[in-house]
């Protein structure tokens, strides 16, 4: 049996544990609002990366600079300088003549295709006559008038390309004048301030490209002024002969006597004996 004193205990415990049921439940929020102090953690796993790399953030190796890197991009730069500005020009320039040569280049080797095949056509009209004058032909045979007039046109043909290469040497030297102007600007750029080693490189290439363009059009102008000078002496020389050959053609006899010659000299030879 309990005893006046243990039952009055037994009740007071009865009512604490009810008055803590009724009090209040602390919600999510109000637990969040609470003040939080940091966690002591005890672990036998290595320390994260990210904590590792603030702990021991002391003195590193530095990475090895090769040459190959120092070297490396020659022309490949962030900063846009004066020079720069002014190279990007230079090589628009370049790729112009460039085009500009190589298109008068090509002409230059049609005309002396044209040439060389107008030529051979002449000669093959001369040859022709020249062979059947040798044989012996009629006065004014019509198949040689009409090789002649063929070797007329041939001729021309040629002495048009006389005024061809003196239009073209104008234009080559309006090529070598721009060339050498834009060579005396590359290398003027050497000397503007604020340049960087990778201009200079530039500069560089741009010099030799335009070296070798001009040495295009030093050979090209040789070439036009040997065929316009070779062209000129040839057209006077065969002006004349075709002269001479017309004659030719028109008498009947250029090397031996003429079919009509041989005849009447025939007939006057039997005439005398009878």
């Amino acid at each position: 049996m309990f005893s006046k004193k243990n039952l009055s205990k037994l009740l007071c415990a009865s009512a604490l544990l009810g008055s803590a049921a009724l009090a209040p439940v602390l919600t999510f929020s109000q637990a969040d609002a609470a003040p939080s102090t940091p966690t002591l953690m005890i672990t036998n796993q290595p320390l994260p990366e990210n904590l590792r790399q603030q702990n021991y953030a002391g003195p590193r190796r530095a990475p090895a600079v090769t040459p190959q890197q120092i070297l490396g991009g020659s022309y490949s730069s962030g900063y846009d300088t004066l020079v720069s500005k002014k190279i990007n020009g230079l090589y628009q320039d370049i790729g112009r003549l460039q085009q500009e040569t190589s298109a008068m280049s090509r002409q230059l080797a049609g005309m002396q295709r044209d040439g060389q095949m107008a030529a051979a056509a002449y000669y093959a009209n001369i040859g022709t006559i020249n062979t059947q004058l040798q044989s012996g032909t009629t006065p004014g045979n019509p198949r040689l008038v009409e090789q002649l007039s063929q070797a007329r046109g041939n001729l021309e043909r040629l002495g048009q390309h006389l005024a061809d290469y003196n239009a073209i040497s104008v234009d080559v030297a309006a090529l070598a004048s721009e060339a050498a102007y834009l060579l005396e600007a590359t290398r003027s750029a050497y000397s503007v301030s604020g340049a960087i080693e990778e201009d200079h490189a530039r500069l560089a290439d741009i010099e030799d490209n335009l070296t070798t363009i001009l040495i295009n059009i030093d050979r090209m102008q040789n070439l036009v002024s040997d065929d316009v000078s070779r062209t000129a002496a040839y057209l006077n020389a065969e002006r004349e002969n075709l002269q001479i050959l017309s004659l030719a053609v028109a008498e009947g006899d250029y090397y031996g006597k003429s079919l009509t010659s041989r005849s009447q000299q025939s007939k006057t030879t039997r005439e005398n004996k009878i």
